[in-house]
């Protein structure tokens, strides 16, 4: 049995894209797709790093699920393109899971990304925070340890 991402997959996808994954399956009759929105805010001032595929999904309830079924012979190798649905246009992290035949592979998606600025000033450090299209993004915090910096009304 086999479950492999191809390596052309992309990571990371603008806001509007749909993402579509290639995977390359073997002796893999039934397949389900789960898609787990992670709350990055909370994750990172929790645990401080970067999610990766090993995180934790136990206890989680999908945001989405679906099934496939193959009628491919189990020796044949075979390649498959999946739009992921379940990912909405909007800002975000999700850790896609393919589970078939005993074997698990998962999948970290980005939708959207933010940049910043940072400069020295005369009062201390100046952050502006990006948006996609490297405007300044109203409305934006900053995190800091454990200290939360409000952007002024430009952003």
């Amino acid at each position: 049995m086999e479950i492999k991402f191809d390596t052309t997959n992309q990571e990371s996808y603008a806001i509007e894209d749909d993402v579509i994954l290639k995977v390359h399956l073997k002796n893999v009759p039934k397949l389900i797709v789960k898609v787990f929105e992670i709350n990055t805010l909370n994750y990172y001032r929790s645990l401080g790093n970067e999610v990766s595929t090993d995180i934790d999904l136990d206890g989680l309830v999908a945001n989405f699920r679906e099934f496939h079924e193959f009628d491919a012979a189990p020796q044949i190798k075979t390649e498959k393109d999946f739009k992921i649905a379940g990912i909405p246009n909007r800002r975000g992290l999700w850790v896609i899971e393919f589970i078939g035949g005993g074997k698990s592979s998962r999948a970290i998606i980005r939708k959207g990304a933010l940049g910043l600025i940072n400069r020295t000033v005369p009062l201390g450090e100046l952050v502006t925070i990006l948006d996609e299209a490297n405007q300044p993004l109203k409305g934006a915090a900053l995190w800091i340890g454990r200290n939360r910096y409000e952007s002024n009304k430009s952003g």
